[in-house]
Formats: C-alpha cells, structure tokens, sequence
C-alpha cells in the first residue's frame, strides 16, 4: 500500500498532472470568474432561463438519492401531475449526481454546489482526455494540452453555455480517443474505458446517448486500416466474446438504470416536425463568420441574437485554430509534409471525423438542398426525435484541435529546436485560450416567495396534489418563468405541482394555464377554475393574492370556497392564502 500511494503521489506531483490542473482550472476560473466577486446563489451563470431549470433538476436530484435515499422518487419529479417518470421528460443529470451530491453532503448550497461541480466535471474530462492523447504517443504534453482546449474550451462548447446538460458533453472527448485506443492497441481495456464514459455521458445528457453512437461508428469505419493492420482481424476475433460481454453488461446497465424511463416516452412525444429540427440546425458559414453569442471577442454587434450569432445555430471555433486546421488540410493534400505514416492516419481521421460532426450539425436542410442528415430520418426514425442538430458542432473541436496541431508542427518543428518549437506551443496555447474567452454572463437568481412556500409545507405531506395561482404570468417565456419559480417552491414544500416545465408539456399543465388565462381575461369565474381542480384531485392551493387583479381576489370568498369544496387554512392579509381540500 506504502508503494501503491507512493506512485499515486508521485503522479500528482508529476509536470504532466500539474500542467494539466493548473490549465484546466485556469479555463474554468476564466469561465466562472463573473461568479468570484458576487454571491452564487443569487446568480445564475451565462444564461437566466434555461439555468433555473437545470438548478431544479440537480438540486431535486439531491433531494431524492442524497437525502431520501429512492431511487423512483428520483425519476418521479413532482410537477406534471398525475404524471410519473417526469424526469424523464427532459435530462436526468444522473451522472452530474456523482458531485454534486456530495458537495451538497459537505454543506455546500445549492447554487455554488452547482458551478463547483459542473467545474469539477469539465476539468476532470480534461485531464482525461490529456491522459489519453499522452497514451498516443504522438504528441508531446504543450500539443496534447492544446487539442485538450480545443476540445474542451473552445468557443464551439461555450457556444451552448446557457444549456448546463451539455457540460456532459465534456465525456465526448476522452470517449473518441479511448475508443480510438481500442482501434489501434486492439486492448479490451481502451474498449471499457470507452463505454463507461459513454454510460457517464449519456446519464448526463441524454442527447449523447445516439450521436456517440453515430460518430463512434464513423470513427471505427473510418479506422478500418488501423483495424486490421498487423493480424487485426486474428486479434480482434479473440477479442470479441470478451468485448461483446463488456458492452452487453454496460448496455444493459445503461439501459435498466436510466435509458428505460426515456424510452418510456416513446409514442407518448410527437416527433420534431422538419421545420423545427431546420430551425435548432447549424447555419454553415457561421464556422467561418467570425461571430458566437457567447464570445468575449467575437459577440455579435449589440449583444442579441442574429442568425450566425445564435447559440443553436453558430460554431465558430475562432480564427486561429481555423487557421492551423486549414494549414494541416493544404499539407495533407501535398502529401502529408513531414508526418510518419501514423501521423497522417490520425490527422486524416481528424480531418474526416471534423466534416462528419460539421455535416451533421447542418441538419436536414442547406437552404432547402437535402442533407445526409435528411436521409437518415427516413430509414432511422428515432432520428425524428433529435431537435438540437446544431450542437453536433461541438464534436468538431477535438478534431479540429489535432488538426491545430499538425499543422503548427508542419509550420515550425523542422526548421526550430525542440525548446524553441515548445516555447511557440505555449505562446499558441496561451492565444488560443485568450480568443475562446466566453462573456460569462451574470444574471440575478431570487426566490420572493421562499416563505410562503414554507407556510405551504406545514399545512401539506409530502407528494400531495397542489397547485399555485396565479401559474401564467402573460407572455410566453414570462409565464414559464412564473413556473419555474413554482417549481423551486416545489423544493421547499414537496408537493406534487401539475404545472411544470421541460422538454414537454403535459396536456393537464397547458389546461391548467389556459384556464388561468381565461380567469384573469374575465372569461370564467375562481369557482369555475376551483371546481376543475377538485375534479383533478387537487389537495392543497396557493393563491398569489397580490399577483391578481382585483376582480380575481374579490371573488376568492367563503362562499365561493365551500361550493367548490375548499378551506381557507392560512392567510397572510392580502398577500397569499392556503387552501385545502374539505372530503
């Protein structure tokens, strides 16, 4: 054990290890740093929206495996009532439960425990894939730190900041090189690293689950030469009940552990309409334009969305790794410059792995020319279910990173000294993570109504029917807003919400709304909209009186709450009053 923690030290303390950390922390200290001066859990990082949502999901998380130990009550969210398996309806964040679980266990609260984790999760990938790449033998430690970055930090992720899910995407990364491992080793060992980080990614972000699968198979037939060069075929046949054991078990494991609650959702979502997939699609000249919403230097003129601005719909990796990639591609084509034979495999993998993550992301239509993409939904219908085709382009940055790489090797290692040549590596690693700086958006995070959800617990059991008046709040994006901030009531007194917001909407939570709309326009009465509720099997109310008209208040009265079946358990004044149901 002395040797076993000896070796383990060593490590730690190694260049290697100390190089990576420092440069990982710093990309994430870059990413945060808007976060440092101010107070996290009254700020929500690079996006306002979409991040309350994800705080809800980690933080029920946590509160159904870190603190009731219930393993259905995790896939069983309370909203959407009398729905289950809501979790389901959007990304679990299971794997993202590993860390922030335990933060949350050690006393950290919700918001920091949130960005310590998901920086926990980034830097951890990163070292792995710097791990993994030194494993190549092919690149020295400053070149395998430069693809780790491009992989990792480049604008092609920070383009999708706002989404926290697709920090799982971090795993994509050291999975291609592991699974590249097993092409060229022939070692059931880089297979098993492969798809357990192919499970960790997956029960992060759902949407990995098939575009791994996808882009690891290209990466196989792209790999075939290496495949079956030096007795290959004689090597792999030997490995393929061991290797198809590992992946049955690991299948299997994904499939019963997370994988069957979404597939569950089959049949019960309707399929993206074509228009719609077109819409989340990548636009391709927004890989050349120059311009990424969530970029420090590169941010479209005013800060707003525009069509290659748009983080669902740009790429841009910056100009400088398009350059050193484009500089590889001409030396590839003049064959192959002063590359070994190996060298030019991989970076003619990097080249084709690149282009099939960039076609991808175009989705199914070019300015109404088929795509590969479009052909694929006709004879792989699962297909349909893939709205979010552009973030296919944040595959791109590995690949584009080796391609960097090669062509700043091609440019400079004959003609300088090996210190020299190493000194240009960190000037262009340094300048690269200089032009990837996103903007790192703060916006305000509150919770008004935290004591009225207190109130509400006491006068509830947990997994009780409830609902919360007013649920709409005009607009569009103003009333999921409104339920979003129900749903974060919901973590203080457990009920079961009908309303709700996620990947889908259920048809009692829009007839709950509509309803709600019609109250306020004066088109039917509280007793209308109370009876409803009772019909549904509502428990308990929370009515928001000073988010109401006067017309509305006015007629939450006795009468009216005992022809509906209510009583009035608590009131604060004008502000709120509790009601339960009388059987």
């Amino acid at each position: 054990m002395g040797i076993f923690l000896r070796r383990v030290l060593q490590q730690l303390c190694s260049l290697p290890t100390i190089a990576t950390l420092v440069v990982a922390t710093s990309a994430m200290l870059v990413w945060f740093r808007n976060l440092l001066g101010g107070s996290p859990e009254s700020s929500l990082w690079a996006d306002g929206f979409d991040a309350r949502f994800l705080r809800w999901t980690a933080e029920w998380g946590y509160h159904a495996l870190g603190q009731r130990h219930s393993w259905s009550l995790f896939w069983n969210a309370p909203i959407f009532y009398p729905h289950q398996n809501t979790l389901a309806y959007s990304d679990s964040l299971l794997t993202f439960q590993l860390v922030y679980t335990p933060l949350r266990w050690v006393g950290f609260p919700p918001m920091t425990a949130l960005y310590l984790g998901l920086a926990m999760c980034a830097v951890g990938c990163f070292s792995l894939t710097v791990l993994l790449l030194r494993k190549l033998k092919t690149f020295s430690l400053v070149e395998c730190l430069i693809i780790a970055y491009a992989a990792h930090f480049s604008l092609m992720m920070a383009n999708f900041l706002p989404h926290y899910q697709l920090f799982g995407f971090h795993f994509a990364p050291p999975f291609f090189i592991a699974l590249y491992l097993f092409v060229t080793r022939k070692e059931l060992t880089w297979l098993a690293v492969a798809e357990v980080l192919y499970v960790l990614g997956s029960c992060f972000s759902v949407y990995l689950s098939l575009s791994l699968l996808i882009l690891g198979a290209a990466l196989v037939l792209l790999s075939l030469p290496d495949l079956l060069r030096d007795g290959g075929i004689k090597k792999m046949l030997r490995l393929s009940v061991p290797a198809t054991l590992i992946s049955i078990a690991l299948a299997a494991a994904l499939f019963v552990g997370h994988m069957r609650y979404y597939t569950k959702m089959v049949g019960a979502t309707s399929e993206q309409s074509l228009d719609e997939i077109v819409s989340y699609s990548a636009v391709p000249s927004s890989l050349v334009f120059g311009r990424s919403i969530q970029s420090y230097w590169w941010k479209p003129h005013g800060g707003g969305y525009s069509q290659s601005g748009d983080h669902e719909r740009a790429y841009f990796p910056g100009f400088l790794i398009l350059v050193g990639a484009t500089l590889a591609v001409v030396f590839l084509v003049r064959g192959g410059g002063g590359l070994d034979p190996g060298a030019r495999r991989l970076a003619f993998l990097a080249l084709c792995m690149a282009m099939v993550a960039i076609v991808l992301s175009w989705g199914p239509l070019v300015q109404g020319h088929r795509t590969p993409f479009y052909f694929l939904i006709d004879y792989i219908p699962v297909f349909r279910n893939t709205r979010a085709m552009g973030r296919y382009g944040m595959f791109a940055g590995l690949w584009l990173g080796i391609l960097l790489v090669f062509g700043m090797r091609l440019c400079f290692a004959a003609k300088l000294s090996a210190s020299r040549y190493n000194a240009i590596a960190v000037m262009i690693l340094v300048a690269y993570a200089v032009e990837s700086i996103p903007t790192g958006q703060v916006f305000s995070f509150e919770e008004p109504l935290r004591d009225r959800y207190s109130a509400l617990k006491d006068q509830i059991k947990p997994g009780d029917p409830v609902v919360e008046l007013p649920c709409q709040n005009g607009g569009h994006l103003e009333t999921i807003l409104r339920v979003l901030e129900q749903m974060s009531g919901g973590l203080v007194h457990h009920g079961h919400h009908v309303a709700g917001y996620s990947g889908r909407m259920s048809p009692e939570a829009g007839h709950l709304i509509h309803l709600d709309q019609q109250l306020v326009a004066g088109r039917i009465s509280f007793e209308t909209i109370g009876m409803d509720l009772r019909e549904r099997g509502i428990q308990s109310i929370l009515i928001n009186l000073d988010r109401y008209p006067p017309e509305v208040v006015s007629q939450v009265t006795t009468d009216t709450l005992q022809r509906i079946g209510f009583q009035e358990v608590l009131r604060r004044g004008d502000s709120y009053v509790i009601l339960r149901r009388v059987d």
